[in-house]
């Protein structure tokens, strides 16, 4: 791990992200290393301007996706179209797959390749059934609760 960074909390995680990245960049190749170099970022660093610099560089790279407005009854769908599904057990199933295409902001003049988003989508179909006992002191406030949903 190289030029690691802990912000305060109330601090917007992509402030000066770019230049963060910029200067780890140039620490790494001052390093001439050998071996392949790998950079992750939360989702809250999954800003266009970071995947530029990073897909503009020679180093591989993983963002974890922040889905903000999508909804997930739109991934679902897209898992169900082009994922691959797998039964994990009884009412849950896994789709996993590759999106590949444009950046949504990318524009011609800014030539990048495309990207990979890979998904995993989990659909769970099976209600869960909780068992309480008449002598279990929870017992009342779970049976109110279980007759609200009836």
């Amino acid at each position: 791990m190289l030029d690691c960074e802990l912000r305060p909390g109330q601090q917007n995680c992509q402030k000066g992200t770019p230049e963060f990245l910029r200067n780890t960049m140039r620490m790494v190749d001052e390093l001439n290393l050998s071996d392949s170099v790998l950079f992750r970022l939360d989702s809250g660093n999954d800003a266009f301007d970071n995947l530029k610099l990073l897909l503009k560089s020679p180093y591989y790279f993983v963002i974890k996706k922040n889905r903000r407005t999508e909804k997930r009854e739109d991934w679902l769908r897209i898992a169900q179209e082009r994922g691959f599904a797998e039964e994990q057990r009884a009412g849950e199933t896994v789709y996993t797959g590759v999106l590949k295409g444009q950046h949504p902001k990318a524009s011609e003049k800014d030539a990048l390749p495309d990207i990979d988003q890979i998904f995993r989508i989990t659909e769970r179909t099976i209600e869960c059934i909780m068992k309480f006992y008449i002598g279990d002191p929870w017992y009342p406030v779970f049976r109110k609760i279980y007759e609200g949903f009836g």
